[in-house]
């Protein structure tokens, strides 16, 4: 409102009126002014209007990119960009899309058409992209052995293809094939394209390749220490009537084994040197070189021995000189030491074993000897009146009495000897003549020596009756001081008979005779 004068304002237009005017959609609406207006003013009525002017928008078709597989693709339908007031695309009912249908690999438009009254559309067609597949198309390959007789591969295989597709879809490619005779890698050739596939191309191939010959170096066996025999060579794996003739050069046969090499195995190996044969490839395979043990007699030297209560020597031998397939090699040197069997009685024989004696490049023939214990010398003394000897109930022979100051009787009326095992015996005997007159009150030790043998054998000690009954229990026996002794204030025992006690410790037993006499035997 323009033209009113002295600052009035539209109030003082009582008599003018505007119908107004509303719309939702895009279009031009009329807002119409009526009325007189006023006294004072001659009124130009203008009528007003409402511009809804179209939003701009865009419509886009339906998209979609897959891979062919053989089944049938569609795309359908549109989307819009730019409506107002979360609007959907309901409202474009003057928009189409007319979609796309197919099956083989290829671009189809899904094209868009239409208008709409509120919107300024810009239209942008979809599509429906199927792309090819991928797959392999592989020649097909042999591999052979050269037979002389002409050989053949042909056709193709493929991975990749879809919808249980066979290659008979594949009616663009072409496997060329091959044929040949001789050995050698030969080409079958794959080419062509297809319209649903991006192929990769792989040849295939004929592979005749060479036969094959085994050259074997053969085994060989000798003895420790002699010179090894001729090396020699087996050839196996011919074809048909091919021999030996088809060879041509020679191969290489060598080993390491010499004429002190270990018993065992050495390898004797194979080389190709000059060795070749037309349309074979020749392998190698090793022998072995079986180096046996060698025949060696070992002897225990003799007359071995010891004096009684010392330690053992070491255990002499001897071995057999090198002569034709036996004997010493050089300066060899065998290990270990000789044993002998367990015992420390004089005048026994003890077996000289083997032991542990050896060399593993050795068969051992043992020669075995015996070892022996002989008596320390000793001093002789007398106490009363000494036996000769005296000849027991079961043929035992004593021997003079000999005893050291240490072995005398506590009593001196009991008179000791001892007799030491033999060859021709295999006991020790102790005899003690007790007099009669000291039958209540009489001792004696076992001499230092058997005591020594007792001690130091580090066995249990069994002390009764010859018969294996226990002592009787006037007489005891003690294990410390090897000392036998005759209880006091006891009734004097009958000693009618000879008294024999058994002394045993391990393997061995000493037998102790005791007899009542009015008067010693003199020397």
């Amino acid at each position: 409102m323009s033209g009113l004068v002295n600052g009035e304002t539209a109030a003082v237009l009582t008599g003018l009126s505007a119908s107004g005017a509303s719309g939702t959609n895009a279009g031009s609406y009329t807002n119409t002014v009526t009325g007189t207006g006023s006294s004072n003013y001659n009124l130009t009525l203008v009528d007003g209007s409402l511009e809804i002017e179209k939003v701009n928008a865009t419509v886009t078709g339906n998209s979609a990119s897959v891979t062919y597989n053989g089944a049938v693709h569609s795309v359908a339908g549109f989307t819009a960009s730019g409506l107002v007031n979360h609007q959907t695309v309901a409202v474009l009912t003057g928009v189409n899309a007319s979609g796309a249908t197919a099956i083989n690999a290829g671009t189809y438009i899904n094209a868009l058409t239409g208008t709409d009254t509120n919107y300024n559309l810009t239209l942008v067609d979809g599509s429906l992209v199927i792309g090819k597949a991928n797959a392999t198309v592989t020649g097909n390959s042999a591999s052979v052995t050269y037979t002389g007789a002409a050989q053949s591969v042909a056709g193709f295989t493929a991975t990749g293809l879809v919808n249980n597709q066979t290659i008979a879809v594949l009616t663009g490619v072409n496997a060329a094939g091959v044929t040949r005779t001789n050995a050698g890698t030969f080409i079958n050739k794959v080419t062509g394209s297809d319209n649903n596939y991006n192929l990769t191309l792989v040849d295939g191939t004929l592979l005749i390749g060479k036969a094959a010959l085994l050259v074997t170096a053969d085994n060989q066996t000798r003895l420790y220490g002699n010179a090894n025999p001729t090396l020699t060579y087996t050839v196996t794996g011919y074809l048909g009537v091919d021999s030996g003739a088809v060879l041509s050069g020679i191969p290489t046969l060598t080993t390491a084994a010499n004429l002190t090499s270990h018993v065992g195995t050495v390898p004797i190996l194979a080389a190709a040197n000059t060795l070749t044969a037309s349309n074979y490839n020749i392998t190698y395979a090793n022998g072995v070189m079986n180096i046996t043990a060698r025949p060696i007699t070992v002897k225990a030297d003799a007359d071995q021995f010891k004096t009684v209560g010392s330690a053992d020597p070491i255990l002499t031998y001897s071995l057999e000189a090198n002569g034709t397939s036996r004997g010493l090699v050089g300066g060899d040197i065998f290990s270990g030491k000789l044993s002998r069997a367990a015992g420390e009685l004089i005048g026994n024989d003890y077996a000289i074993d083997q032991g542990s004696v050896s060399n593993r490049n050795y068969i051992i023939n043992y020669i075995p000897s015996k070892f022996s214990i002989k008596p320390q010398a000793v001093t002789t003394s007398a106490v009363g009146t000494l036996m000769s000897s005296i000849v027991s109930d079961n043929n035992f022979q004593t021997s003079p009495a000999v005893m050291t100051p240490a072995e005398a009787p506590t009593l001196s009326q009991v008179n000791v000897t001892q007799t030491n095992a033999s060859s021709t015996q295999a006991l020790t005997v102790i005899t003690a003549q007790v007099p009669v007159t000291q039958l209540n009150d009489f001792s004696f030790k076992v001499p230092d020596q058997i005591a020594q043998a007792i001690t130091s054998s580090g066995s249990v000690v069994i002390v009764q009756l010859a018969d294996g009954r226990e002592l009787p229990s006037w007489l005891k026996f003690d294990r410390k001081t090897m000392e036998f002794k005759a209880q006091a204030n006891v009734n004097a025992p009958e000693l009618s008979d000879v008294i024999r006690v058994s002394i045993k410790f391990g393997d061995e037993t000493v037998v102790v005779e005791i007899k009542a006499v009015d008067t010693f035997n003199k020397p």
